[in-house]
């Protein structure tokens, strides 16, 4: 019986069937990689800096979360960051899918068909922060130079995009499982081969659980790199993981975790790791009643709100609970039987002096021309 594989948001499918496919794939994928490494394959390059966050697999693995540590740890040390993103789920692609578009701070609710949720959550958690989204990344990063001049451009979900010249390239790997089944798309959950890697900088290794205890990554981090014959110059790898921050009202009140009506509540989310919400949940103390995933990106009907609203009523649940990315596809809905809170996540990063240092010295020269 052949190994299973773990799709995009988290469901077991049999992996053998689907070998010859991955096969083909790997093939393209040495092709294309080929093509780049002997120039024949052209790359942009920018004069302003470019700093990439990526995975080699699919599902979530905190991508958007460290954007966003990177754009405020950026700001507040003096230094202009945008972010370019493709938008993914939104429909926008642009005229002959090279002009991009400027997501305005704020755009959080009722547009993200058209930008995508993350480009949507980041616009709208950091409003000082352009944001550009684009079939082509490469021309919404060009953007984001010429027009918002930048000191530095952020590229979510980059590693893959090599048309576009990177002069940091971060990874982000699942600890527990870094690679998956071992298997490529779509026989498994890996982009690309773990050789891939190779054109890393830096590789930051998740914890799978919210809770995990902050652990040595030195000896994880030693295991992935000794099978890479040529790694990345000064190659730096550390730990990283979610921590709930708190929880908020979509109009960004605080609310108390603590607070005993919370006890009870009905929890939805439509993510790539469901598991992770109910976790940080369970870190701030609060056990839902009832527990529904979606997959991930789910566009919620106005059926599916109405149903939560009646469960809710249904079993005497004062609120419903949320994750960020999540409220941001509600497109201002509210429940009326009860309250809505939206849970907040942080990315709590081991030696993060280290990793900021070490982005900062690609920003400078230009922050200070």
């Amino acid at each position: 019986m052949g190994a299973p594989a773990v799709g995009g948001g988290g469901a077991i499918v049999n992996a053998a069937p689907l070998a010859p496919l991955a096969a083909l794939y790997g093939a393209a994928l040495a092709i294309r990689e080929a093509l780049y490494d002997k120039g024949i394959s052209g790359r942009w390059r920018l004069h302003r800096p470019v700093v990439s966050v990526g995975n080699l697999t699919l599902g979530g693995t905190s991508k958007t979360p460290l954007v966003l540590w990177l754009a405020e740890k950026l700001r507040a040390s003096g230094v202009r960051p945008g972010v370019a993103l493709r938008g993914y789920g939104g429909a926008y692609d642009g005229v002959a899918r090279r002009v991009p578009a400027r997501v305005g701070g704020g755009a959080g609710a009722g547009i993200f068909r058209l930008y995508g949720d993350e480009a949507c959550l980041i616009a709208s958690r950091l409003p000082q922060v352009p944001v550009a989204v684009g079939r082509s990344r490469a021309h919404a990063a060009l953007m984001l130079v010429n027009e918002e001049q930048v000191h530095v451009v952020l590229l979510d979900d980059g590693f893959q995009h090599r048309s576009l010249h990177r002069d940091l390239d971060i990874v982000l790997l699942d600890r527990q499982s870094p690679f998956g089944n071992g298997r490529l798309l779509p026989a498994g959950p890996l982009r690309e081969p773990p050789s891939a890697l190779r054109r890393a900088h830096v590789i930051l290794l998740r914890d799978s659980d919210p809770g995990a205890p902050v652990t040595d990554s030195a000896a994880a981090g030693d295991r992935i790199v000794a099978g890479l014959s040529t790694p990345g110059a000064a190659l730096h790898t550390a730990g990283c993981r979610l921590r709930p921050a708190g929880l908020r009202s979509p109009e960004g009140d605080e609310i108390d975790p603590a607070h005993p009506s919370l006890q009870g509540c009905i929890a939805f989310c439509g993510i790539a790791r469901p598991d992770s919400f109910r976790a940080m949940l369970r870190l701030l103390g609060i056990q839902p009643l009832e527990f529904r995933a979606f997959r991930d990106h789910h566009p919620f009907s106005s059926l599916e709100l109405d149903d939560l609203d009646a469960a809710a009523a249904r079993r005497g649940a004062a609120w419903l609970a949320t994750t960020e990315k999540d409220a941001v596809r509600l497109e201002g809905w509210r429940p009326r039987a009860c309250r809505l809170a939206v849970l907040r996540v942080a990315l709590e990063i081991d030696q993060e002096s280290s990793l900021l240092e070490r982005v900062l010295r690609v920003c400078r020269p230009v922050a200070a021309a």
